[in-house]
C-alpha cells in the first residue's frame, strides 16, 4: 500500500482500526468494533460486507450490516446468504449460523446494497472474532435449527483458519 493510500485509509478509518489482508482470491477486512469484538469480513471483487457492527439487546448480541455490490457487479442477479462464525480469543468456535439479507436480490441502482440482521449468544468474551462471508449458493442451507437460526452445512465462515 502506498503512503498516500495508508494516509487516506487512516483519515477515513475514524475510530475503528482497519487492517486489510490478502487471502487467495478473497479480500479480508479486519475491523475492531467499539464493543471489544473483532469483525473479520471476507469480501470478493464483486461483493463487500460493510457497516458491520453489533450491540446488546435483551441479553443477546444483535449483528447488523450490509452486503454491497462492487463496481464490477452492476447487473448480475445476486442471490445467496451470509455465513457467520463466532470464535473466542483463543480461536475456539462459539457459534456458527447463517442469515439472509434483504432485499434478497441486491438493488442495481442507488446504494446497491442489502441489509442483514441476526442475533447471537451474549456469552462472547471481549476480543472474540466474528467472521462473516458471503455464500452464493442456498442449496446448503438447512431448515432453521432449534434456536431459530439458519444453518449452512458448507459454511464459508468455517473454511478459513482462525
Amino acid at each position: 500500500m502506498s503512503v498516500i493510500g495508508f494516509l487516506v485509509l487512516s483519515f477515513f478509518g475514524g475510530c475503528e482500526e482497519v487492517q486489510t489482508l490478502e487471502l487467495t482470491n478473497e479480500r479480508v477486512k479486519v475491523v475492531e468494533g467499539a464493543n471489544g469484538l473483532i469483525y473479520e469480513l471476507h469480501n470478493s471483487d464483486e461483493l463487500f460486507l460493510v457497516d458491520v457492527h453489533s450491540h446488546y439487546d435483551k441479553g443477546e448480541h444483535v449483528l447488523l450490516g450490509r452486503l454491497k455490490r462492487g463496481p464490477q457487479n452492476c447487473c448480475e442477479v445476486v442471490i445467496g446468504h451470509i455465513d457467520i462464525a463466532v470464535f473466542d480469543p483463543d480461536g475456539y468456535l462459539i457459534e456458527a449460523f447463517s442469515t439472509h439479507y434483504k432485499p434478497r436480490n441486491i438493488p442495481k441502482t442507488g446504494f446497491k446494497s442489502s441489509g442483514f440482521k441476526s442475533r447471537f449468544s451474549a456469552e462472547v468474551p471481549e476480543g472474540s472474532t466474528v467472521r462473516l462471508a458471503y455464500h452464493s449458493e442456498n442449496k446448503y442451507l438447512d431448515a432453521k435449527s432449534a434456536g431459530g437460526k439458519l444453518n449452512c452445512s458448507e459454511s464459508k465462515a468455517l473454511l478459513f483458519d482462525n
